[in-house]
């Protein structure tokens, strides 16, 4: 799948995305970082003025947990963009394809990200929890009757796939990776299972079939 847009998250505290041609899309991935124990995933879901900037997390004692903070887009200026966040919510699982269970909630009106236009960065204080460096990209041609997903996780011939509007998806919808077709066995929150003809690699992004698009605030 080709890429034309991509975010940088630097290693440094704040820590900051940049990119040379940004404008934000509808929906961002990162790749995914491996770590001693572990790896996560970073996602980023704009709908018109709110966002949602979520982790997924993976750690062989902890097993899976998934970070959202949610919150609030203003343009302050023709070359600035602020994002607000109100609310901040950890979930975990033991397995992906169980319910997520709510294990802290907490205000997050502290954190302060920032997009600027001319200094094409945000900036986000304090961490998320982020060790290195990221890329995020999106769908380069997304299509309205679909949503984006990425692969997170494979057992046997059963794939987990990870997005914010997963939830919308239904049992049995079909979707296409390249020209590899696979179908949803079954959707939970914001991941969902799905077996293809052929290996799909962890860390690409498919896209799967839903006619009526909704979004997360709909």
């Amino acid at each position: 799948m080709k890429l034309n847009k991509t975010i940088f998250l630097i290693l440094i505290f704040p820590i900051c995305l940049s990119a040379s041609d940004f404008i934000p899309a509808k929906i961002w991935f990162s790749n995914k970082l491996e770590f001693t124990n572990g790896f996560e995933f970073i996602q980023l879901f704009i709908q018109q003025d709110r966002f949602i900037l979520a982790k997924l997390n993976y750690n062989k004692i902890r097993k899976w947990e998934e970070l959202r903070i949610i919150g609030t887009i203003k343009t302050n200026s023709e070359n600035e963009i602020d994002f607000y966040p109100e609310m901040c919510s950890v979930f975990a699982t033991k397995k992906l394809g169980l319910r997520w269970i709510l294990i802290q909630g907490f205000d997050c009106d502290h954190l302060n990200i920032k997009f600027t236009k001319n200094r094409q960065e945000i900036s986000i204080c304090p961490s998320i929890g982020i060790l290195e460096n990221y890329t995020i990209k999106s769908d380069s041609k997304p299509s309205e009757n679909s949503i984006s997903a990425i692969v997170v996780s494979k057992e046997e011939n059963i794939s987990q796939a990870w997005s914010l509007q997963m939830r919308y998806i239904k049992k049995g919808s079909n979707g296409l990776y390249k020209n590899i077709p696979f179908q949803v066995l079954e959707t939970v929150d914001s991941t969902g299972s799905f077996v293809s003809s052929e290996f799909i690699p962890i860390g690409e992004l498919i896209q799967i079939s839903n006619p009526k698009q909704t979004g997360f605030f709909d």
